[in-house]
């Protein structure tokens, strides 16, 4: 009977081995917790250090990009001829340049302000580049593809 009371009295209570730890796992719970708020916190500290720096760097990037807008000289109301072929399918140009637009029409000799023939001359110069690669990437399959016929 007697072995009976321990097995009623380890059921009413607690087991005293875990109540003794409870405070000193409280106390590790509560150290991890202030360890990890301090972590979090250093965290936050240091992102917002480094977005202040990565914004610093971009307002300067964009004051330079600025300044150097502003010391490209505008070719002013310069002119130069020039002609577009009539093709067939195709309407006249349209083109634009800083958010100004011109249309110009195709098998006339027109005057048009340089910076808009420059972008018109790029356009033609990519096309070309373009044309040359895609047949140069044509033959290199068509060489490959005969490798395995």
């Amino acid at each position: 009977m007697a072995g009976q009371q321990n097995k009623t009295a380890n059921k009413e209570g607690e087991n005293p081995v875990a109540e003794n730890a409870m405070p000193d796992v409280n106390a590790m719970v509560e150290e991890i917790l202030k360890k990890a708020q301090m972590s979090a916190e250093e965290i936050v500290n240091n992102a917002v250090a480094k977005a202040g720096e990565i914004m610093a760097q971009a307002q300067q990037a964009a004051q330079q990009t600025a300044e150097k807008a502003e010391a490209v000289p505008d070719d002013g109301d310069e002119l130069v001829e020039i002609r577009l072929p009539l093709k067939k399918g195709e309407s006249d140009l349209f083109v634009a340049v800083n958010g100004v637009p011109i249309q110009i029409q195709r098998g006339k000799t027109v005057k048009v302000k340089k910076k808009f023939a420059e972008v018109i001359r790029n356009s033609v110069d990519q096309d070309e580049a373009t044309l040359l690669m895609i047949s140069g990437l044509t033959a290199e399959f068509e060489s490959k593809r005969n490798e395995f016929i």
